[in-house]
């Protein structure tokens, strides 16, 4: 029976790996997928032994462009991993809402790759980036500028949620960081919400804590959640609970979740 299990794990990852390198071949090329199935290649057991597809995004560097939506777009200092999941799988749902939104605050801006897909998708949007590695808030300021939407994004190094969350506190201490993220405030000055997109490794859950005043000038929300499936079901109930309707979707440990304003 282990045998006839290992046979279908490794028939599922590699179909899960012929749609990546699909999914590939449309973000960056013929060439740039090349790349990237040697890296694939080249650290198969790794590969096969993690379930992740880490060692074949890190072949293609940290500078590359990326072909989506009718738009090139150039990032440095990027993940790959992190392209592949925004761009290629829109895993934060933003195409149909193309032409929709004004105002969005993106938390974990990482490289900004949510920010520059949100702006040509929307040319009319401002767009807050927050993040608390400074390192991150820089790359998405440039990257901006590179695609030539610097002019309607600003980028805060914020810390979002609780620095009690032990992954939360490695961003502070690699940062520096030790300013909060103030929803309020934040809000306030952009002039409302359209879309907030958040995925600030666990901090997620004291951002959407008690206090939730502030989600009544936000029309959307996108965000991935961090533990495990009860964790993001206790998330849900308090979106739920605040006027929006939800739908939520479990991925192994992690997951997202999708609501709008409905009050």
């Amino acid at each position: 029976m282990r045998i006839g299990g290992n046979v279908v794990t490794l028939l599922q990852e590699a179909i899960k790996a012929s749609r990546e390198a699909a999914l590939t071949w449309r973000l960056v090329g013929p060439l740039g997928t090349v790349r990237w199935l040697g890296g694939a290649l080249a650290a198969a057991p790794a590969v096969v032994r993690s379930r992740s597809l880490a060692p074949a995004d890190r072949a293609l560097g940290a500078t590359f462009s990326v072909w989506s939506d009718g738009y090139s777009f150039k990032l440095e200092d990027a993940e790959f991993g992190i392209c592949r999941e925004i761009f290629g799988h829109d895993c934060y749902g933003l195409r149909p809402l193309r032409g929709q939104l004004r105002t969005v605050i993106d938390l974990g801006c990482n490289c900004g790759a949510f920010t520059l897909m949100a702006a040509r998708l929307n040319p009319d949007c401002r767009i807050l980036a927050v993040d608390a590695n400074a390192a991150f808030t820089a790359t998405t300021l440039r990257n901006a500028a590179a695609n030539q939407v610097g002019d309607r994004v600003t980028a805060r190094t914020e810390l979002v949620g609780s620095a009690e969350v032990d992954s939360i506190q490695e961003l502070v201490d690699a940062a520096a960081c030790s300013d909060r993220f103030s929803p309020a405030e934040a809000i306030e000055r952009l002039g409302g919400c359209d879309f907030l997109k958040c995925d600030v490794e666990g901090g997620e859950h004291a951002l959407f804590g008690d206090e939730l005043d502030w989600l009544r000038r936000v029309r959307r929300l996108a965000i991935e959640y961090h533990w495990d499936r009860a964790a993001g079901e206790r998330l849900a109930q308090r979106l739920q609970a605040a006027g929006f309707r939800v739908e939520l979707r479990p991925h192994g440990r992690l997951g997202y979740v999708f609501a709008m304003a409905v009050r």
